[in-house]
């Protein structure tokens, strides 16, 4: 459900204790995006720079998660009622499965990574982190 061990720690397993696992998820995902926010305003946004960059929109990253806690939500609503969400994680392959999970957030995957990319976040990263992303520098 929760992948990062903080995230559980400090939001989900706090909120769960009082509420449902939907309600913790949801806040869960709520806190993810408050912190990618602030890691795109306190990093990404510079006055001064030599490769000025002005976002996108701002508020993109929570809208990111915010559809994530969404999809999550419906998921694992459904999931308790209907056996086909149950059975397709069972029976399909991992890969197929973490595709369909990946295809959920394709969409609007461009909420969450623009301004990574516009602002040149990850050019020092490229050499240990190869990128299928080609930009002149």
């Amino acid at each position: 459900m929760v992948h990062s061990d903080k995230l559980q720690r400090g939001v989900f397993k706090p909120v769960r204790s009082y509420t449902s696992t939907t309600v913790a998820m949801i806040f869960t995902f709520l806190a993810s995006g408050f912190f990618h926010e602030w890691i795109v305003t306190v990093f990404l946004y510079r006055e001064e720079c030599e490769r000025c960059f002005y976002p996108q929109m701002l508020g993109a990253q929570m809208m990111f998660f915010i559809w994530n806690a969404i999809v999550v939500a419906i998921e694992f609503s459904l999931g308790q009622h209907f056996s086909l969400t149950n059975m397709i994680g069972i029976t399909l392959p991992p890969a197929i499965v973490s595709f369909l999970a990946l295809y959920t957030a394709l969409p609007i995957v461009h909420w969450f990574m623009n301004d990574y990319c516009e602002s040149g976040w990850f050019h020092h990263g490229i050499i240990g982190f190869p990128s299928f992303f080609v930009e002149d520098y």
